[in-house]
């Protein structure tokens, strides 16, 4: 892999590439021209060579990269209406709840964070009723469009995520759930739809514990951090999660942006300490598929975090990115193709038991 300070971008080269990239280098050393150098390889794609050569003589196109904008949160200020807290990772959430209705369908999702003594670091959280839609602030500022009741536990949580891995310097945020099994902490990118989240609630079942869902954070010494919410269950996973959990029925269903229905289903077994991953694994449901864990190198495990998603606080340096790969990449990294839930917890479960 190849870190340019001038696009801030990674580079990852096959064995062939990254042969003639050397080679390429090494004429560089010789003071040769592009046109010299271009004459070398006529066999090979010349575009290839150009590309290679302005990458090494940092005359590579620089693509804008965006960066997630932050949440405008503001000040807390202390004020008469009655709250329900919910903390995580020492950040309260002090939720105004206008009516037993909103209550109902949002405070279950969030009970098991509950506490009665807030944090010295408090957001206050509020709705505003627009007819038949809601708005949500955080801190009297809104951060939301209006939205159905339907969906408003979702962008609550949604915006509660954020706001929880900004509070706290990262390194990167990955879309990725993590769960620990005695000493193994395991790291779980995968894009939407490759059946992360039905694979971590049958995880929780057969005795690991979340982390998160949804959002994972390595922050700067090395450590994932817990974001512990409520698991979003699509509808296509209840009646595979019926007998593991046959409360799940019985909740309100919620509508995402896509009009999808999901279910939340709380988590059993969460972790608060924030610790150092052991494994990276990136499942992938397939029906009728053999269920195979296959090795990945570090370039393959870098795209396939790209693939599912990641967010950085700040511009890549060669700091943190030389950070990404000995906090990340060094660890043992997996593709994880799947059918079979149980086998695919069976064959994660034998990684820790390798390890002992």
């Amino acid at each position: 892999m190849l870190f340019s300070e001038k696009s801030e971008c990674v580079y990852g080269f096959e064995k062939e590439d990254a042969a003639l990239l050397l080679k390429i280098d090494s004429l560089l050393e010789e003071n040769k021209n592009k046109n010299e150098i271009i004459n070398q390889f006529l066999s090979l794609p010349q575009n290839s060579i150009e590309a290679l050569y302005s990458l090494l003589t940092c005359e590579e196109v620089v693509q804008k990269e965006e960066y997630g904008k932050k949440l405008e949160i503001g000040q807390y200020q202390p004020d008469s209406l009655s709250r329900v807290y919910y903390v995580i990772n020492n950040l309260t959430f002090a939720v105004h709840y206008p009516n037993p209705t909103v209550y109902n369908r949002l405070h279950p999702i969030f009970e098991h964070l509950i506490t009665d003594i807030p944090t010295v670091n408090v957001i206050s959280v509020d709705f505003k009723q627009e007819k038949e839609s809601w708005q949500l602030l955080f801190n009297k500022s809104y951060i939301s469009y209006p939205v159905h009741l339907t969906t408003l536990a979702l962008i609550l949580q949604e915006n509660m995520i954020i706001a929880l891995y900004q509070f706290k310097p990262y390194l990167i945020a990955m879309h990725a759930a993590t769960v620990s099994y005695g000493e193994s902490l395991f790291v779980m990118p995968a894009t939407s739809g490759s059946g992360k989240t039905t694979l971590t609630a049958a995880l929780m079942k057969d005795g690991f514990s979340l982390y998160s869902d949804e959002i994972s954070t390595l922050d700067l010494e090395g450590n994932i951090g817990a974001l512990p919410f409520a698991l979003n269950i699509k509808e296509g996973s209840w009646n595979i999660l019926k007998k593991a959990y046959p409360l799940l029925e019985k909740t309100n269903f919620h509508i995402r942006f896509d009009q999808q229905k999901v279910r939340f289903l709380t988590p059993e077994n969460i972790k608060i300490k924030k610790r150092k991953p052991t494994h990276l694994i990136f499942p992938q449901y397939k029906k009728g598929a053999k269920n195979t864990l296959s090795p990945l190198n570090a370039c393959d495990a870098m795209s396939k975090i790209k693939k599912a998603g990641y967010q950085l606080e700040t511009p890549l340096t060669q700091e943190h990115f030389e950070y990404i790969i000995n906090y990340l990449l060094v660890l043992p990294k997996f593709s994880l193709e799947y059918s079979s839930l149980s086998e695919a917890i069976q064959i994660i479960k034998e990684l820790t038991f390798a390890e002992k």
